[in-house]
């Protein structure tokens, strides 16, 4: 017995070790690059709000000036769904690096807010998108995707993100050459209250300092992508657009180029409102409301 007692001792010690040798390594990074102005505005924002910091579950939705035509039709329905369901919501409209693509504020924002938050898990979404069923929170979210178990021995709790995959609308194996593609940075969950989080989030945005990433959003892909590969287990991709990430998800559907509207997401998504009467209702009483602020 004194010696199983013992092995268990060695193993509780070593574990840890092990796996903190194998914890990829972050480079030095000094955020010298940072808008120091506009990182300064987030932090004040995130100190004086316990309102929107102290609740159990939070949305953030990081958004610029390109997507200000439709911003401005999504972000008070996602406002009046946090409020419904007694959720923060961060709106992040500021860039926090100047020299970059706007959508490096997705992970500098959230090095910055995952901290500062008393939510146990964070709902990151885009502007294109839309919480249709107002009715439901997206708590339902974390067991049924981020925690799902794919074999008998899966290890579900070791997962810190999940994202929607981006796959084909059909398929047989995702696994096939073409059918998924990366993720869908919109719907992605974060385990707000582990450090550990905070850590993909900076190796995430420090891939930013790699010279082999493409310019643009796509940069943006593709240091998530380089994140996962050194955090495997830890950040999870599962197809999940019955519920998120297309026009005709049932929970979060999302709107990007069509046949009808072309790149014209306004119009888009100002028409889908419409022909939806319970949003219809919240987006004008929201735009009521903003007039008489």
């Amino acid at each position: 017995i004194s010696g199983c007692i013992a092995a268990a001792t060695v193993a509780g010690v070593l574990l840890p070790l092990l796996a903190a040798a194998y914890e990829e390594r972050l480079p030095d990074d000094s955020l010298s690059d940072d808008s120091t102005g506009a990182v300064d505005r987030l932090r004040q924002r995130l100190a004086k709000d316990s309102a929107t910091t102290g609740t159990k579950y939070g949305v953030v939705m990081v958004t610029g000036p390109k997507e200000m035509s439709y911003s401005s039709l999504t972000i008070p329905l996602w406002q009046a769904y946090c409020k419904k369901h007694d959720m923060g919501l961060i709106v992040q409209k500021e860039p926090l690096n100047t020299d970059l693509s706007f959508m490096w504020a997705k992970p500098r924002a959230l090095m910055e807010i995952l901290p500062a938050v008393k939510w146990r898990y964070t709902l990151l979404v885009d502007a294109s998108t839309v919480p249709k069923d107002f009715n439901r929170t997206w708590e339902y979210m974390i067991k049924l995707y981020m925690r799902h178990k794919r074999y008998s021995n899966d290890e579900p709790d070791k997962r810190y993100v999940f994202c929607p995959w981006d796959c084909d609308e059909e398929y047989t194996n995702p696994y096939e050459d073409g059918a998924c593609n990366g993720p869908i940075l919109s719907g992605c969950i974060l385990w707000s209250k582990k450090p550990k989080t905070t850590r993909l989030m900076k190796s995430w945005y420090a891939k930013r300092l790699e010279s082999d990433l493409p310019d643009g959003d796509d940069g943006v892909l593709k240091g998530f992508e380089k994140m996962k590969e050194h955090n495997y287990e830890e950040v999870f991709y599962r197809d999940v657009a019955d519920d998120v990430g297309r026009a005709n998800s049932k929970f979060i559907p999302s709107f990007g180029w069509s046949e009808e509207y072309k790149w014209n997401i306004h119009d888009r998504i100002h028409a889908f409102i419409k022909k939806n009467n319970k949003l219809a209702v919240i987006a004008n009483k929201a735009s009521k409301e903003n007039d008489e602020l």
